[in-house]
């Protein structure tokens, strides 16, 4: 439900009803778990006018995904874990000084069930191994994202925003992990993008990006990171018609500089796994829409 109570405040109400079904089997096809539980998620917000150029807005929400399905390859309890119920709440502003021009602040803070690998057998029959995947305290999400949009002129449009993340965990069985960033979350995002249409052709535009990702903890006590990176993208875009349909054509550089950088880490199936970022990759494609 969608609520107009003035010319300055809006309120809605909504839920959703989830049915969760899982079933999961070993490899040999026997059953090591299933599961079959209702979720009712709400999620309820607001949002306030200040004037013309100022939204104010607060939100609340609930969520659920399903917990992880252990293989038995690595695990010696490859029982599936219970689904991981989540919580959001976020207060944010919009303004556009502009026709042209948006500014927008973000404060949120999320929490979910922390899931990690347990005791690493070393010896023994399972060797190799861990224990268990373990579903013990929760990581909470807290922080800030600005974002600013800019048309500068006629011809040049800028896009960029940055966040501060702090993940961190709390009330887990190891006390060396309470406390420390979560595995795989950076504490700062940012992103520049800028489009550029170009007097002499006028259907084609110049296009760059900037992105900068910094360290990510590679250990759940946060004892090892992977270093931060910078990365440009630069290309050209062409718009024109085929018929009656809207053709986009589009030649892209990603990673300009051919840097190497850990795109993402997680831990996979109980091993700490570091993925590497793509190197310098040339990219080509048309769009059509009929």
């Amino acid at each position: 439900d969608n609520m107009k109570l003035n010319d300055k405040v809006n309120v809605y109400l909504s839920s959703r009803f989830i049915e969760l079904s899982d079933k999961s089997y070993s490899t040999s096809g026997a059953s090591v778990g299933e599961l079959k539980k209702n979720y009712l998620l709400p999620s309820i917000g607001a949002t306030y006018k200040l004037n013309n150029k100022t939204t104010n807005y607060i939100s609340y929400s609930e969520g659920v995904e399903s917990g992880t399905r252990p293989i038995e390859t690595s695990f010696v309890n490859a029982n599936p874990l219970k689904p991981r119920k989540t919580e959001q709440i976020e207060i944010g502003t919009r303004f556009t000084p502009t026709n042209d021009s948006l500014i927008s602040a973000t404060l949120f803070r999320a929490t979910r069930p922390n899931e990690y690998a347990g005791q690493y057998i070393s010896s023994g029959s399972n060797a190799g191994k861990y224990a268990d995947v373990k579903q013990d305290g929760k990581v909470v999400h807290t922080g800030v994202e600005l974002s600013y949009a800019q048309k500068v002129t006629k011809r040049l449009s800028v896009t960029s925003s940055a966040m501060y993340l702090e993940a961190k965990q709390e009330g887990a069985s190891n006390s060396a992990m309470n406390g420390s960033q979560a595995i795989g979350i950076p504490n700062w995002r940012a992103v520049m993008f800028a489009d550029y249409q170009l007097p002499q052709v006028e259907k084609m535009s110049v296009q760059g990006g900037w992105t900068y990702v910094s360290s990510k903890p590679v250990t759940l006590d946060e004892s090892l990171s992977v270093p931060g990176y910078h990365k440009f993208d630069a290309g050209l875009r062409y718009v024109d018609k085929v018929g009656k349909s809207k053709a986009t054509y589009r030649l892209f550089v990603e990673n300009i500089f051919d840097k190497f950088y850990w795109r993402d880490v997680s831990q996979t199936y109980g091993s700490n796994t570091l993925y590497p970022g793509i190197p310098r990759i040339f990219r080509a494609t048309a769009t059509f829409d009929f």
